[in-house]
């Protein structure tokens, strides 16, 4: 059996029963990113006791067809009862059966590195590719054997930090404004894409999921009280993130965001996460934040995203010459801007 879901009350009740998923999984975090002409919708498989889901963002391409694409984050396939000798044969031909009947021609989804069995259950369904990596903290390590491995500039800054500075939970409304608004300013600094300006609305459905948990923290200086950085850090059932980091511009140079990432990890474990997600960075290893997020762990992850083209003559056929001379891994080509 498969079919698609696109309402919270039955979404809610296909997660509840996965083994593994992460917030970025839910009804509600998809709600957040969905424009009014677009859906979110959860492809459910069920073959016995074994269960897939697919959530993805389904897109109107204008001439009777339609693409689905990921939500911003690490998604990818969620399930209950699968492992390394599963036969995807089934669920292979029931996906292909049902996304041409919903006329599909093309999925992408960025998978979660963090989520077993991703790359098995997708096998011979369109192609998967490396697109960099992700640093992470494994959680299932001891303390020592985890701070150990923080570099010598990293842990003289950390005994620095403890001395002046302290971590301060935001619970209020203000506190949620206060972080808002000092993020905004770091992503004006970078001159970031207005999909990442997040509101208030996105702090408020974090803070109402039944399916993790979230918290605003910040570092401050101990006598002032002024905020030096600030993080959000998202638990779910097994995997952690640490989401919009910033630090204000002021204190650059005394690095206050490493008193989180030492704070969002310990914090984390006590929850019985197995993973905390750092994130990557552009630039890979040589990259400045990438060399940043290493100075705490050398643990990486792959990040592969999923592509499938669903109907290659459709496909083709909307493709512009511009687009088809294009030498670029953007996908789906179609939506490729070119001058």
């Amino acid at each position: 059996m498969i079919k698609i879901i696109s309402n919270k009350v039955e979404w809610d009740e296909w997660l509840s029963q996965m083994d593994y998923l992460d917030f970025y999984h839910t009804y509600d975090y998809h709600q957040l990113f969905c424009t009014p002409s677009e859906m979110a919708i959860l492809i459910a498989y069920e073959n016995g006791n074994t269960r897939i889901g697919l959530p993805m963002v389904k897109r109107n391409l204008g001439n009777g067809y339609y693409d689905l694409t990921s939500v911003h984050g690490y998604v990818g396939p969620i399930y209950k009862n699968v492992d390394c000798d599963i036969d995807n044969t089934n669920f292979s031909k029931k996906l292909k059966n049902i996304l041409q009947k919903e006329k599909i021609v093309t999925v992408f989804s960025k998978l979660n590195p963090y989520i077993p069995m991703q790359n098995t259950i997708l096998e011979n369904i369109g192609q998967t590719e490396n697109v960099g990596e992700l640093v992470y903290f494994d959680q299932t390590a001891n303390d020592e054997d985890q701070c150990s491995a923080y570099n010598r500039n990293t842990r003289q800054i950390l005994k620095k930090l403890k001395k002046t500075s302290k971590v301060k939970v935001g619970n209020t409304e203000s506190d949620i404004e206060t972080f808002i608004a000092h993020y905004h300013k770091s992503l004006d600094r970078l001159k970031a894409k207005q999909l990442f300006y997040f509101g208030a609305q996105y702090f408020k459905t974090l803070a109402e999921s039944d399916f993790f948990s979230s918290e605003v923290l910040f570092t401050v200086d101990s006598e002032t009280d002024e905020i030096m950085a600030g993080a959000l850090l998202i638990q779910s059932k097994k995997i952690a993130h640490i989401e919009l980091a910033f630090s204000v511009e002021k204190y650059f140079k005394s690095s206050p965001l490493r008193l989180l990432f030492d704070e969002c990890r310990q914090r984390s474990k006590k929850e019985g996460t197995t993973v905390l997600n750092l994130g990557g960075g552009i630039g890979g290893r040589e990259g400045s934040l990438m060399k940043f997020k290493s100075s705490f762990s050398q643990n990486y992850a792959k990040f592969n995203v999923w592509k499938y083209i669903v109907e290659p003559d459709v496909y083709k056929s909307m493709l512009t010459q511009e687009q088809k001379d294009a030498d670029t891994n953007f996908f789906p080509k179609y939506r490729l801007e070119t001058a």
